[in-house]
C-alpha cells in the first residue's frame, strides 16, 4: 500500500487517493479532508488553508476563495467579516485594509 501525500486521502475501500475539494485540505496519509475555518481558503488539493488577506473575507468555513471589503468596510488578514467605519471615519475604496479619519 502508498501513503497518499497531502492535498489528498483514501478511505478502507478506495483503490487510489483523491484530491481534497476546495475549502479543505489534507496531511500526508490522510483518511479525509478538513475544512478551512472562516477567515481562510483553500484550493483543491490544498495542504493548508491559507488566510484571507487584509482588505478581504471568508464569512463560512470551507470557502474556495475571500471576497473583497466594500468601500465603507475594511479588515484585517483572516477576517471572517469586513468591519463598517467608524462615525467620523472613511474608505473610499474597496480592499481597504483600514479607515481614514474626515
Amino acid at each position: 500500500c502508498s501513503v497518499c501525500s497531502g492535498g489528498t486521502y483514501a478511505t478502507l475501500t478506495s483503490s487510489s487517493c483523491i484530491s481534497c475539494a476546495a475549502g479543505t485540505y489534507s496531511g500526508n496519509g490522510a483518511t479525509g479532508c478538513s475544512t478551512c475555518v472562516a477567515g481562510s481558503f483553500s484550493l483543491s488539493g490544498s495542504v493548508s488553508c491559507s488566510m484571507c488577506s487584509a482588505g478581504t473575507f471568508a464569512s463560512s468555513t470551507g470557502s474556495s476563495s475571500c471576497q473583497i471589503c466594500s468601500a465603507g468596510s475594511y479588515s484585517s488578514g483572516g477576517a471572517s467579516s469586513c468591519s463598517l467605519c467608524p462615525s467620523g471615519t472613511y474608505s473610499s475604496s474597496v480592499q481597504a485594509v483600514s479607515s481614514a479619519v474626515c
